[in-house]
């Protein structure tokens, strides 16, 4: 009885590879190659497109708190590598990088770069970047008033 259950084990042993994948066979029942390239290169786009969910998932559920409108997650773009996602909700930009949403506006001096706000954690953070918020680049900062003595 021992000795029976040894070979069934031995013989599954045999039908699987190294990380315990079964070996594919060909019709005549040999062993096919195993490609262990597009095995890497399908685990990384698992692991990406996992991100990329977390990602639109993450801004829709901020951006549905911030504003009260559902956001579609596929209408969100994302950048798993920079962990960046970017949408746009009546024409206003924000984005979330690193767990931080934020709103872009054009600078108020140069209308040609776009300018993060603070963070927005709350409605009220929203209003004000929205309302009294003047963003500007750093080319673009106001002078200092010259002294008059």
């Amino acid at each position: 009885m021992y000795r029976q259950q040894s070979t069934i084990a031995q013989s599954r042993q045999r039908a699987r590879g190294a990380m315990g994948q079964p070996i594919a066979r060909r019709r005549n029942g040999a062993p096919a190659t195993y490609d262990w390239r597009a095995s890497a290169v399908a685990a990384y786009q698992q692991i990406r497109g996992s991100a990329s969910f977390r990602l639109q998932e993450g801004l829709a559920t901020r951006l549905q708190a911030l504003t009260g409108r559902a956001i579609a997650p596929e209408t969100i773009f994302v950048d798993p590598d920079a962990d960046l996602s970017v949408a746009v909700v009546d024409g206003v930009i924000f984005r979330m990088r690193l767990g931080q949403v934020r709103l872009l506006r054009p600078c108020a001096e140069c209308g040609v770069r776009q300018v993060e706000s603070h963070p927005l954690v709350s409605r009220a953070d929203l209003g004000y970047a929205l309302s009294d918020w003047e963003p500007r680049c750093p080319d673009c900062q106001p002078e200092d008033p010259a002294d008059s003595h």
